[in-house]
């Protein structure tokens, strides 16, 4: 072996990168990287695996257009883990298709934390309810769309809040708070939701309520629940 090809035979291999190839048939003929062992895989394991049983659609959609001439960017699972690949088309001496050729970044940290920032800037960390804003985009939207025939939207303020937390502390109210939402969000139809507004303040969008009656039941139901002792 000469020394260009060990060199670049080390710099496949220990690479952050995954470099792969696959066939006309969608199949694994050869993985290179570092990033291998983050999959749970070896060198030589994956060669002959179909793409589909590893990878999700978006990857698998991926290789076809490659397959048919395009570079493709995309964004796709490959055995459960987030990769940022990039495929071509792998062409033989006489310039047809044969096959692709990837070259895919892990990025399922950076997407995590992108999904996390994306909860937390919608939803309330203590209740983990949508928060004002969430709850303000989601009633946009039903007043828009006019689905079915009635839809209600309930408020709930909890009197004398302050007084658990003035006499039994912060950490009492916020164990109570959490308590409510979780008695609220119990009493809803899969297509209601709930929201925290603001300190003690909560919100309910009833979207498939039949008549003002179904509210006002329901209304009532809530403040029971609510009402329940809490040790």
């Amino acid at each position: 072996m000469t020394v260009e090809r060990e060199g670049l035979r080390l710099l496949t291999e220990r690479m952050p990168a995954l470099l792969w190839t696959a066939d006309a048939e969608l199949r694994f003929t050869s993985a290179r990287g570092a990033g291998l062992a983050a999959l749970g895989l070896r060198a030589g394991e994956i060669e002959g695996k179909p793409i589909h049983e590893l990878g999700d659609a978006s990857l698998t959609a991926a290789h076809r257009r490659a397959l048919e001439g395009e570079t493709v960017s995309c964004e796709g699972l490959l055995r459960g883990r987030m990769l940022d690949a990039h495929v071509e088309p792998l062409r033989d001496g006489h310039g047809a298709v044969a096959g692709c050729i990837a070259v895919a970044l892990d990025v399922t940290e950076q997407h995590r934390a992108r999904e996390l920032l994306a909860h937390q800037a919608l939803h309330d960390r203590l209740t983990e309810l949508p928060n004002r804003a969430a709850f303000l985009a989601r009633l946009g939207e039903q007043v828009r769309s006019r689905c079915g025939d009635h839809f209600a939207l309930l408020a709930i303020d909890l009197d004398r809040f302050k007084v658990i937390n003035g006499s039994l502390g912060q950490v009492a109210g916020d164990q109570l708070l959490a308590s409510v939402a979780q008695r609220i969000s119990a009493c809803l139809g899969d297509g209601d939701s709930a929201a925290r507004l603001g300190s003690d303040e909560f919100a309910v969008l009833l979207c498939e309520t039949a008549s003002s009656t179904d509210s006002l039941r329901l209304a009532e139901r809530l403040r029971q629940a609510i009402g329940e002792p809490l040790e």
